[in-house]
């Protein structure tokens, strides 16, 4: 079995993030997104397609988060 690394990390306002330093998409739901962040979100250039264990989900939207 290949090495796995997490890490679990808190910013300043208080929310905790756990990182999977080998994911190829971070994901989080616009209602856990601060309102600056809401405002920043931004078309991605490609929409991505991600296969869920009930339908396919299209990512369209890309923000900045820390």
């Amino acid at each position: 079995m290949g090495k796995q690394s997490y890490a679990c990390l808190s910013n300043s306002a208080g929310r905790n993030f756990i990182v999977d330093s080998g994911a190829s998409y971070h994901l989080i739901g616009r209602n856990y997104l601060t309102a600056e962040e809401r405002q920043s979100t931004k078309l991605a250039r490609r929409p991505v397609t991600l296969r869920t264990a009930n339908e396919p989900l299209t990512a369209t939207h890309i923000v900045e988060i820390y």
